[in-house]
């Protein structure tokens, strides 16, 4: 397989994705999280795991964590908002079909 063929999964962590999308955020913790957040593109959060720890650790469901909120929030997403922000997602999902 050359290089053109290969498909890279998971280019952006998947906590930007749920930074993306603020009011899945809000709703999932049940409170207005994403007001918490810093005014730019999920894509330019440098490290979204920790942010989402940081805007979360007073939240009645706890600090983020990866396994235990994350397979959950993955389920709340929009994916075609997720296909238009991030393009890598979008190949993804095309390789997947």
């Amino acid at each position: 397989m050359n290089k053109k063929e290969s498909v890279f999964y998971m280019i952006h962590e998947m906590e930007a994705w749920f930074i993306s999308q603020p009011t899945v955020l809000d709703k999932f913790y049940g409170s207005l999280i994403s007001d918490k957040l810093a005014k730019k593109s999920a894509t330019e959060v440098f490290e979204p795991d920790k942010e989402l720890q940081r805007i979360t650790k007073d939240t009645k469901k706890g600090i983020y964590h990866k396994i235990r909120h994350g397979t959950e929030l993955l389920k709340l997403l929009d994916v075609d908002k997720l296909s238009n922000d991030f393009p890598d997602f979008k190949r993804l999902v095309e390789c997947l079909q």
